[in-house]
């Protein structure tokens, strides 16, 4: 149950200005709406730090293993625009170590993807962050619509396109989405506890380039084995900076 638990912890670890466009723009004024593409130029490159940060109470205590109750997690994720073909481009993604509380627990790897100027995966492993898991409609978009988002192990959900908001000097565009319980899938047969959880996913998108600049995951979880157990209660704010 406590591995199930950390689990979901993971799901937080793996997401005003108005009128005023920049020239060549990649988010544009359209149809009443606004066209989301990102730029795809051969050699571009999009470095992002990801921190991901968990303090957690309740967890039964293991005679082996790290101490789970604060943990913070570190890595970088590169991702390198390799070759650009009909509106598609081969990227080449390096991550580095993950690193767990200064210690690492995972090697960095590099793997290769192809991505669609839509930001539509179409081969290739992908990186599997809330920020990079955004696919833009085919047509314009108003403020206030919706479009469906993948968040791994939660499923499917629904993403806001809420407006405009300024990033350290540059001009984005704010989506947001709301996270609770009732978007984790499980079996029928599954008698296991559910889960309490309450948060939020905040990306902010170029409107210059149309890739992410940032993306915070703010998360609360909490469950109870049964009646007599202490609740177990962990919170995570995950971040992915574009550096």
């Amino acid at each position: 149950m406590r591995k199930g638990f950390v689990g979901l912890l993971g799901c937080g670890v793996l997401f005003g200005m108005g009128s005023t466009l920049p020239a060549k723009a990649q988010v544009t004024a359209s149809g009443g709406g606004y066209l989301f593409r990102r730029k795809l130029d051969k050699g571009a490159t999009f470095t992002y730090a990801m921190t991901a940060v968990t303090k957690s109470s309740g967890l039964p205590k293991m005679p082996q293993g790290p101490d789970m109750s604060n943990v913070k997690i570190t890595t970088t994720v590169t991702m390198k625009v390799k070759e650009v073909t009909n509106k598609s481009a081969k990227l080449e993604i390096t991550t580095s170590d993950i690193l767990m509380n200064g210690n690492k627990v995972q090697d960095g790897r590099k793997a290769e993807e192809e991505m669609g100027e839509r930001g539509q995966r179409k081969a290739g492993a992908g990186t599997g962050q809330p920020g990079e898991e955004i696919e833009y409609p085919e047509k314009p978009i108003k403020v206030g619509d919706t479009i469906p988002i993948k968040l791994g192990a939660l499923g499917e959900a629904k993403m806001r396109f809420v407006g405009f908001k300024p990033f350290k000097g540059k001009n984005a565009a704010l989506w947001q989405m709301p996270l609770d319980s009732s978007m984790v899938k499980r079996p029928k047969n599954d008698k296991n506890p559910v889960p309490s959880i309450k948060g939020s996913i905040n990306t902010l998108i170029s409107m210059e380039d149309g890739w992410p600049l940032s993306t915070t995951v703010n998360t609360d979880t909490s469950m109870q084995i049964d009646k007599g157990s202490q609740k177990m209660t962990a919170k995570t704010t995950s971040t992915i900076i574009r550096q």
